[in-house]
């Protein structure tokens, strides 16, 4: 796997981290507490990691194709958390609708 490719996942992971943990943030916490908590604080140190391993991927991997695969691998990881994690509702026409997108980023990306 090259180096570009593995900024890439990582950026995905920290991505979908960040929103989880931005999410956290404001289910532990109300008002102005929700953006001085740890949770909140990790999720900007993990959205700042993000932008840095996302922008040494684009440096050898289109644009075009690095962000599609950004916004398809986050959705599937904060997907597949949000349902299990927090038991959110997942139901036929939101998977189909997952399905759709990734699909799209797929042939976007081929």
């Amino acid at each position: 796997m090259s180096v570009s490719l593995m900024a890439l996942v990582f950026a995905i992971l920290a991505n979908s981290g960040a929103n989880i943990l931005i999410k956290k943030a404001g289910t532990v916490e109300s008002g102005l507490a929700s953006y001085i908590s740890v949770w909140f604080i990790a999720g900007l140190v993990l959205f700042g990691l993000n932008l840095v391993a996302y922008t040494f991927a684009v440096r050898s991997i289109a644009l075009s194709v690095a962000y599609p695969i950004l916004v398809g691998g986050s959705l599937v990881l904060i997907a597949a958390y949000t349902s299990f994690g927090l038991q959110e509702s997942f139901g036929v026409s939101k998977l189909a609708g997952y399905a759709f997108v990734i699909a799209g980023a797929y042939l976007i990306v081929r």
